[in-house]
């Protein structure tokens, strides 16, 4: 539809793709381009000062092309028949394509709005089975934000050692988060890596879609096989987008300061998004520092309906709920992608493309 309608001219506003850029204030002189070595050791410097966590660059690190990649080079090495990926409903649609190319086992545990989108232990407890096993956990959450404390992420850690499974935690849009709590890293404790690995996407990491890089963080048993299967398979991280990226990691200084500039952003776009949303009385998931917005809609309005006459109407491109799980349904993640004006009238027209039906409800109970 989105394709269609560009065809005819009409102008289309995306908010529903994760597609916010945050240019890097570029100091004078070309970037020096770093190796891969140097960027993880860069990295583990920033996460050292940043968070305190420990992590080896050299054998507790693994730069992979993008977070599909790294996606892909799980499922590689883990998944077949006798595999259950244990996957977060709503969640990253990636997750489970990725399970299912190689024959894995997929099972969806439900997050819900009255558990504030946080895992149920007890129940997922239920599900693990004696094959190998893979828990994904995205925190913050996409796409209702939520975020998983250190307190829950130490019970995680408790539960997999329990349970004995595989803890995957993708936390790619946990560095820009502009709320006055900092979302916890699993790998800031170090003992969670021993039955964990963490993800952490650049593109999101950094607020640069273009910057397609993807941090692997877990046990040196893990790490290095995931290295020599990666090697073999030709999943390298190109030389053009590590030159992109050594402007980035030139030095702690610089991506602190790139991080502090990305988490004031991202501020300012969400007083816009949610101070629209307030006014005409919708109805979203109260943590909103991540730079979208999970956005209720009314009883039985369906959500690839509304997302499609949104686009046509209006020119507005939205997320429907649906594209993250059945959990979905009802719900609409709205982006942040843009700024000022054109942000407000984006938020604008898609409050008003919600009043006529909420107009309407009340004409029913009226009469």
């Amino acid at each position: 539809l989105r394709k269609s309608l560009s065809r005819r001219g009409k102008k289309i506003t995306d908010l529903g793709r994760y597609a916010i850029h945050v240019p890097l204030q570029v100091s004078s002189g070309d970037p020096v381009p770093l190796t891969i070595r140097e960027l993880k050791a860069a990295l583990s410097a920033f996460l050292a000062g940043e968070y305190g966590a420990e992590v080896h660059p050299d054998k507790e690190m693994l730069l992979l092309p993008g977070a599909r990649t790294a996606l892909l080079l799980l499922a590689t090495f883990f998944a077949d028949a006798s595999t259950t990926y244990h996957l977060p409903d709503p969640g990253y649609d990636a997750y489970r394509k990725f399970a299912m190319l190689f024959d894995a086992r997929v099972e969806h545990y439900p997050l819900y709005q009255r558990n504030d989108y946080i895992p149920n232990l007890e129940q997922l407890a239920k599900a693990v089975g004696k094959n190998l096993n893979l828990v994904f956990v995205n925190s913050p959450h996409n796409p209702s934000g939520t975020i998983c404390d250190q307190e829950f992420l130490a019970k995680l850690h408790r539960h997999a050692s329990e349970h004995n499974y595989l803890l995957v935690v993708d936390s790619s849009y946990a560095l820009p988060f502009a709320g006055n709590f900092r979302p916890p890293l699993y790998c800031e404790t170090r003992r969670h890596l021993r039955n964990g690995l963490e993800m952490i996407s650049f593109s999101t990491g950094f607020l640069n879609p273009d910057l397609k890089l993807t941090i692997l963080m877990g046990r040196r048993s893990l790490i290095q096989p995931l290295g020599e299967a990666a090697r073999s398979l030709g999943l390298k991280p190109l030389q053009p987008m590590l030159d992109v990226a050594s402007s980035y990691f030139a030095s702690v200084a610089t991506m602190q300061e790139h991080i502090v500039r990305c988490r004031a952003e991202l501020g300012e776009r969400i007083q816009v998004v949610s101070k629209r949303l307030k006014e005409s009385s919708l109805e979203y998931f109260p943590v909103a520092g991540t730079g979208y917005f999970w956005v209720k809609l009314h009883r039985r309005r369906i959500a690839l309906n509304f997302a499609r006459s949104l686009l046509r109407q209006r020119g507005i491109l939205v997320a429907p709920g649906t594209s993250f799980g059945e959990q979905g349904e009802g719900w609409i993640r709205l982006c942040a992608n843009v700024t000022g004006e054109e942000l407000e009238k984006a938020v604008d027209g898609f409050c008003r493309h919600v009043a006529p039906i909420k107009s309407r409800l009340r004409r029913r109970k009226t009469e």
